[in-house]
């Protein structure tokens, strides 16, 4: 499913995140070189999928106001709203996956997967 592959590529960006901030990384200028050039191939597919699981977190909400008739009027609008975001966020990280798939496992990811660590 596609948001099983954004949660997978999400996790692969909190991972380069906490290698880039490892001090031993910074003793190899080539490896930092790489996972700076994941980390922004990735970065623009993440960005968007934390603001669709923000929006479907703000449409839950707003989906649990409509039962109160004094925030009915305000929590249409951000439903709607909100639901209108999400079809815009899934259609613009589906559009970005393709152009990932190359990089979606990194020679580091491939690595720690042969060697049964990953």
């Amino acid at each position: 499913m596609l948001e099983d592959k954004l949660n997978a590529l999400e996790n692969q960006y909190a991972e380069l995140e906490a290698r880039l901030a490892a001090p031993e990384t910074y003793g190899d200028p080539a490896l930092v070189a790489r996972l700076n050039k994941e980390q922004r191939e990735l970065e623009p597919v993440v960005t968007a999928y934390r603001a669709y699981q923000k929006r479907r977190r703000d449409l839950s909400d707003a989906q649990e106001l409509l039962s109160d008739p004094d925030m009915k009027e305000l929590a249409q609008e951000e439903y709607a709203a909100a639901k209108a975001d999400l079809e815009r966020l899934v259609r613009s990280s589906a559009a970005r996956l393709p152009a990932l798939r190359p990089a979606a496992e990194s020679k580091y990811q491939r690595a720690r997967r042969l060697t049964g660590r990953g």
